[in-house]
């Protein structure tokens, strides 16, 4: 392809430097459990501002009390309003969104592994 190039792999033994991230806005969805709250967690504690859209109003919020710099907003990322409604209240951070992190997951029922009991 034309005018593209590769790098090298990402040196894993190098220590991150975050101090680029302080005072960014980002959005995780599905923040409210399991990856998506380790996202919430960490990036709150580089000093980012962290909006968390989930549909567990209860775990969110519970998270987003702990953290100083997080909030929640109650979102199905399948619908439109609730993603723009969760973009306006992140950007009330700063005045914009910073970047994303897409990790709600969206899926149909799996007819193959459903389980019907014994």
């Amino acid at each position: 392809m034309e005018g593209y190039t590769t790098s090298a792999p990402v040196d894993c033994t190098k220590e991150l430097d975050t101090g680029s991230l302080k005072g960014k806005t980002v959005i995780v969805t599905g923040g409210a459990n399991g990856i998506g709250e380790a996202y919430v967690r960490a990036l709150s504690a580089e000093g980012v501002n962290v909006c968390i859209g989930d549909f567990d109003e209860n775990r969110g919020e519970k998270i987003a009390s702990e953290l100083k710099n997080a909030k929640f907003v109650k979102c199905d990322v399948s619908n439109w309003q609730d993603q723009a409604r969760m973009f306006a209240e992140a950007a009330s951070f700063t005045g914009k969104v910073d970047f994303v992190v897409a990790n709600a997951g969206i899926c149909p029922e799996d007819e193959i592994f459903a389980f019907e009991g014994l």
